[in-house]
Order: C-alpha cells, then structure tokens, then sequence
C-alpha cells in the first residue's frame, strides 16, 4: 500500500494489521496523528517496508513491531515518538545483519541504539 504524500489526516487504522498480504506500508509525508498500532506486528512474516517518516505519529513503538521478521525498511523520523525502540527490533535488526538495512528515527526523541541512522 503506497500512499506517501497524499494529505491523508487521521490515525493509521488497526485493521492493517489483519492485511495478511501487504508487504509495503508507506504512509509518509502525511498528516497522519495518533499512536502507530500494534496490530501490524501480526504481519510478520509478510511485511517488509513500513515507510511513517514525515507525519505527527506519537507515543511509543509497540513491543510487537519486534515479531516482523520480513522487515528490510522501518522509518519513523520527523514525527513526535518517544521512548525506546523496542529490544525485539534491535534483535531482529542485528539477525538479519544486510538484509534489514534500514532504520531510522529521531535519536534525540527516541533512543534507537541500533538505528542505521538518527535524524
């Protein structure tokens, strides 16, 4: 599902997560507000690109993001979260080594000690 820079204002729906199919999630560059739901994590074995930069997402990454085993690309800088990036990421992150090539967030609002690069 591509939907970068459309204008689309609202919360990212929790029935994402029941796509059983998606493999791309780009929502970036919108003005998309809310908490990213946990509900995507049961996309585990088919999800490989969550694209949320640019949006007014808040609150703290779900644990269950950390189950995504088909995960290459995972973008969550220019938005409002906090916390930590969830250990289970990191140790997906760090098993995948070349394969998982690329995570990005705001280091100065979330700690991401495995981030490819902080914004």
């Amino acid at each position: 599902m591509v939907l970068g820079h459309n204008d689309l204002v609202g919360s990212i729906p929790a029935s994402y997560g029941n796509m059983k199919s998606l493999r791309d999630l780009w929502l970036d560059h919108n003005f998309l507000q809310g908490l990213i739901p946990s509900e995507l994590g049961k996309l585990k074995g088919t999800l490989k690109d969550v694209m949320l930069q640019s949006n007014a997402l808040h609150g703290k990454l779900p644990s269950e993001l950390g189950s995504l085993s088909s995960l290459k690309k995972f973008r969550i800088d220019e938005n409002r979260l906090s916390g930590t990036v969830p250990s289970d990421l990191c140790d997906l992150r760090s098993r995948k080594g070349d394969q998982f090539t690329d995570l990005e967030a705001d280091c100065e609002e979330i700690e991401c000690p495995c981030c490819s690069r902080c914004n």
